[in-house]
């Protein structure tokens, strides 16, 4: 039986302590309790400690709706370049708080933070731009945990980059994660730490992983050769093989206990709506330290009947408990400024003392006294203008003129001919009048003419009006038929969907039709046809 959660946003997946959960968010966390509120879609997954991927938030984004669960303590790396990108959260039950949190793989951060967990391992490879870079797109978050059986463990929340194949300066920068990725992980291992790196790995590690697997693409792929060199190599029976993992020492714990188990999938495409026929890819790990694996771990499981979103949550089960720590580190949300109550204010800025409205009081008194010096100056000034205008008969009679011609406009002189000042009046009326006269007798020569052309030029007239009207109803009837009928697909004779071409080529923008059913394998009934149309 599937259970729902899916609110407007959409949900992607993975799961500690007693019950670990990892989940990616791929629209954004913003709307994840649009169909309830944060701390339900908390209790509805069951985990003590929750993982989430692509929060897609900023830090101005946060409100207490999301950072806030009763019960529940949260953790945020956010993205710094780019707006609704990437970004992970860690929520962790009360009885369940990590000791220490830090952001990131590296030390980019460590110098600001209290409570780093520390141990970045020999990252000298690296330069300060790509470190600044990998750290930056906000896909990591470590927490650290006190067990009861006296070795702490520490969770890595990841999301990896994705190789877009559009941009081939991706790859280079997904490889050069899982390298940081590695450093840490191993660095903290040596250290002492159990590890658990839990999230969104962005790669199918065998051809068992993937729905179409490509044995050559897996044979020569990067990322999967990683993985060949980062987990450890498992019999047919889910077993360590120690002859062929020397220097090995982290365990696909999915894997580890389900060897053979196929169509194991934990991400499908929603555009083809392939999760209807489970074709899909297995991208999702809960990964750890081989020691933790053997003698902690009771299940790792994925559960694809969880729909809501591209991806499905993974968990595992582990077989011992976490001593919370007495005061929370200081990157938990509730020790942000904006929740702590402790954020500065405006007022803190304007600082009115004794001194300061002295100097205020001192320059309003300059004002004023500006202002009524000013004033009097003008005063005079206008009582100076206004004797010498009175004193001035010329000044007098050339406001009356004014005034008078003012008066004397009439409403017509807008709607008339501008008639020439260099002629007498008397000879502008005679000129009007012959010119009234000589219009009106035009006017009677030209009726008989007018008349015969008009009976030539309706009869053309007709015609042009009669062919308009014919071109006019043609282009309405095209309009008002409606868009042509929708192809049916071959192999099934349903109508068809229409696609767009949104991969950059000579084709983008370019819409299709393709087979209304989800993609699937081809010897499958319900799955897609090979029906294939461009649209005209």
């Amino acid at each position: 039986e599937q259970q729902d959660w899916t609110g407007s946003g959409n949900w992607q997946a993975a799961l500690l302590a007693q019950r670990l959960a990892q989940k990616e968010v791929v629209e954004s966390i913003t709307t994840a309790y649009s169909k309830g509120s944060m701390k339900e879609l908390l209790d509805f997954l069951n985990a003590d400690i929750l993982c989430f991927q692509e929060t897609k938030l900023l830090r101005d984004q946060l409100d207490e709706n999301i950072a806030f669960a009763d019960g529940f303590n949260s953790y945020f790396s956010f993205s710094r370049g780019k707006v609704a990108y990437s970004g992970v959260a860690t929520y962790c039950k009360t009885d369940c708080a990590p000791v220490r949190v830090e952001e990131g793989l590296s030390d980019l951060w460590a110098a600001s933070n209290p409570d780093s967990i520390g141990y970045y391992g020999n990252i000298s490879r690296f330069n300060k731009d790509e470190v600044s870079l990998l750290d930056n797109e906000g896909r990591a978050i470590l927490t650290e945990h006190e067990t009861s059986f006296g070795r702490n463990v520490v969770i890595i929340n990841v999301y990896c980059p994705r190789a877009d194949p559009e941009k081939p300066e991706r790859l280079n920068f997904k490889l050069k994660f899982y390298e940081l990725l590695q450093h840490r992980a191993e660095a903290l291992l040596l250290a002492g730490k159990h590890v658990i790196i839990v999230g969104d790995i962005n790669t199918s590690h065998k051809p068992i992983d993937h729905c179409e697997p490509d044995l050559k693409t897996i044979q020569t792929s990067p990322s999967c050769h990683w993985l060949d060199n980062f987990l450890v190599t498992l019999s047919n029976e889910g077993k360590i093989d120690d002859s062929v993992s020397i220097g090995k020492r982290f365990v696909d714990t999915f894997r580890y206990f389900h060897p053979n188990r196929k169509e194991a999938f934990t991400c499908w495409s929603t555009v083809t709506s392939a999760r209807k026929t489970n074709y899909g890819t297995r991208i999702d790990y809960v990964i750890a330290d081989k020691d933790l694996v053997i003698s902690y771990f009771n299940e790792s499981q994925i559960q694809p009947e969880i729909v809501g979103s591209d991806h499905c949550p993974i968990y595992a089960d582990l077989k011992f408990t976490v001593n919370p720590p007495h005061k929370l580190p200081s990157l938990c949300s509730k020790n942000m400024p904006e929740f702590s109550k402790k954020q500065s204010k405006l007022t803190g800025f304007l600082k009115f003392g004794k001194e300061t409205m002295d100097r205020s009081e001192a320059v309003e008194t300059k004002e004023i006294a500006r202002d009524a010096i000013n004033t009097s100056i003008k005063m005079g000034a206008n009582r100076c203008n206004s004797k010498r205008d009175s004193n001035n008969p010329s000044n007098i009679n050339l406001k009356r003129s004014k005034s008078s011609s003012m008066n004397s406009v009439n409403l017509f002189r807008y709607f008339s001919t501008k008639q020439n000042s260099s002629l007498p009046s008397s000879t502008a009326m005679l000129q009007s009048d012959t010119e009234k006269t000589a219009m009106a007798m035009d006017k009677n020569n030209n009726k008989q003419h007018n008349s015969l052309c008009n009976n030539k030029e309706n009869n053309k007239g007709d015609r042009i009006v009669t062919k308009h009207r014919s071109e006019t109803a043609k282009v309405w009837k095209s309009i008002l038929s409606g868009p042509p009928p929708i192809p049916v697909c071959s192999g099934h004779k349903l109508p068809s969907v229409m696609r767009i071409v949104k991969k950059t080529g000579p084709n983008q923008g370019r819409r299709f039709y393709v087979c209304t059913l989800p993609e699937g394998h081809r010897g499958n009934p319900n799955a897609r046809c090979n029906f294939f149309q461009w649209a005209n």
